[in-house]
């Protein structure tokens, strides 16, 4: 069992992108990290682009958990990148974060019936009370 770390970052300039994307490469692979990969998110309107992030998804095995909470730390630092979400990496794919940015672009019911899970929920592990410590240390 893994965890998995979706982290965003306005990219709207191409040649801070590309430095940015080598940057944070070489971070996740300096914490251990077992898997990395990129993906984008743009939006516009008519022929206008109102949004391009860079989405950076981080997996660290359970074994680099000690080092994956000072990798959440360490981002938590950088105004420029936000993290989005994070959840196990497993066949359950359980949301243990979703930021409020994250929230919104879900589907309403699907929201609701996070909130309500996230505020009626026992935290079962030690793991899962650390990753949300190390979250609010902004």
């Amino acid at each position: 069992m893994g965890y998995a770390i979706e982290l965003s970052t306005n990219s709207r300039k191409p040649t801070r992108l590309i430095i940015n994307t080598e940057e944070r490469r070489q971070q996740a692979e300096n914490y251990m990290c077992e898997m990395q990969y990129f993906t984008h998110e743009v939006e516009g309107k008519k022929q206008k682009i109102v949004r391009l992030d860079s989405i950076q998804v981080v997996i660290f095995s359970s074994e680099n958990f000690e080092l994956m909470l000072k990798y959440i730390r360490n981002i938590n630092k950088i105004r420029e990148i936000d993290i989005e979400c994070i959840y196990r990496d497993d066949s359950t794919c359980d949301l243990l974060y979703a930021s409020p940015k994250y929230l919104k672009k879900m589907n309403k019911q699907v929201v609701k019936s996070f909130k309500k899970d996230l505020k009626n929920k026992i935290i079962k592990s030690n793991e899962e009370s650390a990753i949300l410590e190390a979250i609010k240390c902004r």
